[in-house]
């Protein structure tokens, strides 16, 4: 499957955003020196289907590409029925990489390579 994705280079660190794809060697191509890691997770565990990441694939490429944090974004039904905050946590365990699930108003700050997260979710509804 074709599938869009960048890395953002800058003098505060680096960002990679996957987006929405089966998992594939190629997506590790020039994941050298990555601070944020932002993966569409669409499946939670043991549901893979083709064209989609799932958390075992995401714990995959978070073990390869070795970023600082780990975010999990672009859930699918399953996965939200399936908490994505459980499957970060999950991730987290299996690779040691703090990885967090995104929400609305999610803020994070990235400096001098570090990732903070600022705000966990929007508050001003």
């Amino acid at each position: 499957p074709l599938s869009v994705g960048f890395i953002i280079r800058g003098d505060e660190g680096n960002i990679s955003y996957i987006s929405d794809t089966a998992l594939h060697k190629s997506l590790l191509k020039h994941q050298n020196d990555i601070d944020l890691l932002i993966l569409s997770v669409t499946r939670p565990l043991q549901s893979r289907i083709k064209y989609h990441l799932s958390t075992e694939d995401a714990a995959y490429l978070i073990e390869r590409i070795r970023p600082k944090m780990a975010i999990f974004t672009h859930f699918g039904r399953k996965a939200l029925k399936s908490i994505p905050e459980l499957q970060a946590g999950w991730t987290y365990k299996k690779t040691r990489i703090k990885t967090v699930a995104a929400q609305d108003g999610m803020v994070l700050e990235l400096k001098d390579g570090n990732v903070e997260l600022l705000r966990e979710k929007w508050t001003d509804f």
